[in-house]
């Protein structure tokens, strides 16, 4: 499990304190970017509610029957609720699945616990089952909940739970990435780690997973042969070969190049541009074509995101190949 960061603290002592005097709340509800660390936080909360004996710092021990049986996702008082594998959403059988786990008397620690992993992607009738627990919870029983926006979530399961919002200054963030570099000796010091953190909307963990997996070098590579255009180009091996393997972090990089484009339409201050590196190929498209034209193409490329990310039998390959001849058409 890895560290509970530093930026996470303060509600780590809120919930902890919490505990300490018999409030523990029934619902919890983490949301805040991607790679924000809302994911570790919860393993060390939930880990600390099954640990047979916390340490001063509040932080699970590590060592005792329930820690070892939670390290190996086989602790009978949690239940990790995902989106299964092929699917998009979470469905009513798995909430069900919820009711009949909590109902069940503790068989090792004083609490039952559920952590739903993107609770924003509960169908309707998922979400309504839900409510129904949060309403008549049975008593020790803690539910937590993570998602990317608070506002994806109804009304109704939102008004249940306890809100924690998850952010962090880009100077903190910037200064923590800088550490962890330094850690594991990274050969990357001509980074500029604002400029990153700024590609992926200020989350530290997000920024470090793109210098690990060498992503900017392929957002490089993608742009590349979006704006370099050829008289041999060809969407289909474009799609084959810079998106499809990493389809949304390439669809994500695609809305930030037309977001610029159109601030570039707009005359807004190159300072709030994002790709800076990428400048004077979207100047030198962005004359090309006009204003409305570059907003229908962003909203073609933020439809398709969601359909490969909320929608099931969705041919990936055909749908991202459509959208790259409709990016050549428009900017060709």
């Amino acid at each position: 499990m890895h560290e509970l960061y530093p930026w996470c603290q303060s509600h780590w002592q809120s919930i902890m304190t919490a505990k300490s005097i018999e409030r523990m709340p029934h619902a919890i509800l983490l949301y805040g970017p991607k790679g924000i660390g809302k994911y570790t936080f919860t393993d060390h909360l939930v880990n600390n509610l099954l640990c047979d004996s916390p340490g001063e710092n509040k932080l699970a021990c590590g060592v005792c029957s329930s820690c070892v049986l939670f390290k190996a996702n086989t602790h009978p008082d949690h239940l990790r609720v995902s989106i299964p594998d092929e699917k998009k959403v979470i469905s009513i059988e798995q909430t069900r699945e919820i009711y009949h786990h909590l109902m069940l008397k503790a068989k090792k620690s004083a609490f039952k616990t559920v952590t739903i992993l993107a609770a924003d992607k509960m169908t309707i009738s998922a979400a309504n089952s839900l409510l129904k627990i949060l309403e008549e919870p049975p008593r020790n029983t803690v539910i937590t909940l993570i998602s990317t926006s608070l506002f994806a979530l109804p009304v109704t399961i939102r008004s249940r739970c306890q809100k924690f919002q998850f952010s962090i200054h880009k100077r903190e963030a910037e200064k923590w990435l800088a550490q962890q570099l330094l850690s594991i000796n990274s050969k990357q010091e001509d980074i500029n780690l604002m400029y990153l953190l700024n590609l992926v909307g200020g989350a530290p963990l997000r920024a470090l997973s793109y210098l690990e997996q060498d992503l900017l070098s392929q957002r490089i590579k993608l742009a590349h042969n979006l704006f370099s255009f050829k008289e041999n180009i060809n969407p289909l091996k474009t799609v084959e070969d810079y998106i499809l393997k990493i389809w949304e972090e390439a669809l994500y990089w695609m809305i930030l190049f037309t977001m610029d484009m159109i601030r570039i339409k707009r005359n807004v201050s190159t300072e709030l541009l994002i790709n800076t590196d990428i400048e004077d190929y979207l100047r030198e498209f962005s004359r090309k074509v006009e204003l409305k034209p570059l907003f229908s193409l962003l909203e073609k490329i933020e439809y398709s995101l969601w359909l490969l990310t909320n929608r099931t039998q969705i041919n990936t390959q055909l749908l991202l190949e459509k959208l790259l001849i409709d990016w050549f058409l428009l900017l060709a």
